[in-house]
């Protein structure tokens, strides 16, 4: 099985890319919508490169009314990356600790 790396294409503007893929990954979605980081985001090191990002992304809302129906008219298998903030997480982790 094919598939990109989350956040490394986007079909939407290299549509005839995505449909050689078995599967087309989403870059990564949050609750909310995020800008990233400022600038620098990538550095190279003796030891290769970092990267912070920051999930730029429009948030589920956005993705789910405007990008999703348009993912979907390419008639081609895709898979969101959906991502959980810190709070969420740390929640959930209090709670699941609760309850076993």
């Amino acid at each position: 099985m094919l598939l990109n790396a989350s956040g490394c294409l986007d079909a939407l503007v290299a549509p005839e890319v995505a449909r050689t893929l078995d599967v087309f990954v989403t870059k990564t979605i949050t609750p909310l919508p995020r800008e990233g980081n400022a600038p620098p985001r990538i550095a190279e090191t003796p030891h290769g490169m970092l990267n912070s990002i920051g999930l730029a992304n429009p948030g589920r809302e956005h993705f789910l009314s405007a990008h999703l129906p348009r993912l979907r008219a390419l008639g081609m298998p895709s898979a969101a990356f959906p991502a959980a903030t810190m709070r969420r997480r740390a929640r959930r982790s209090r709670t699941s600790t609760r309850s076993s």
